[in-house]
């Protein structure tokens, strides 16, 4: 058994990209932009995720924020162009049950985004949440360093919208 209050810090794969933010991308054309119709999608995260956490004895409790930040430019026709702003967030909450090298836990997350010109909004993603029942092993490769892999059945939860999906993550994980 682990002693009280320790520290953990993790890096974790959870997906495979093309870039390492799949945040929306909005450039192109500006008539999308000015007519209201630009969509944005909740927002997934990094592939490669921070996380920071305590442990309490076999109870391991963590956070996992994303933010993406970003700026693209919107053309007419015409080519006169605006600049468009994104912000997409996530923020997710994990409890997980680590008795030996077996982890069982849930993950909870609230994802959206908004997407503005100079000062008119002109995007604004729905507000989702997630409850994702996890399941995993945890192998100590040195005194403070782990190696975590899990799989996570995500149920989301978005503008009356239900969806599900098998996933998983890989982490290095540093505790003391």
């Amino acid at each position: 058994m682990r002693t009280l209050s320790l520290w953990m810090l993790g890096l974790e794969l959870t997906h495979f990209a093309n870039n390492d933010d799949d945040a929306d991308a909005v450039a192109g054309s500006l008539a999308t932009v000015q007519s209201g119709s630009l969509q944005l999608s909740p927002y997934q995260g990094p592939a490669i995720q921070p996380y920071l956490g305590r442990q309490f004895g076999d109870i391991d409790v963590s956070i996992a924020p994303a933010i993406s930040l970003r700026k693209e430019n919107a053309t007419a026709e015409d080519h006169s162009s605006d600049v468009v702003y994104v912000r997409q967030w996530r923020a997710q909450g994990r409890l997980w049950w680590t008795p030996d090298t077996t982890l069982l836990g849930i993950d909870v997350a609230m994802a959206t985004g908004r997407a503005w010109t100079d000062n008119a909004t002109v995007a604004e993603g729905p507000l989702q949440f997630e409850l994702a029942p996890t399941l995993g092993l945890r192998g100590q490769l040195s005194e403070s360093l782990y190696l975590v892999g899990r799989a996570r059945w995500a149920l989301a939860f978005a503008d009356g919208d239900q969806s599900q999906h098998l996933g998983g993550a890989f982490s290095v994980e540093w505790n003391r």
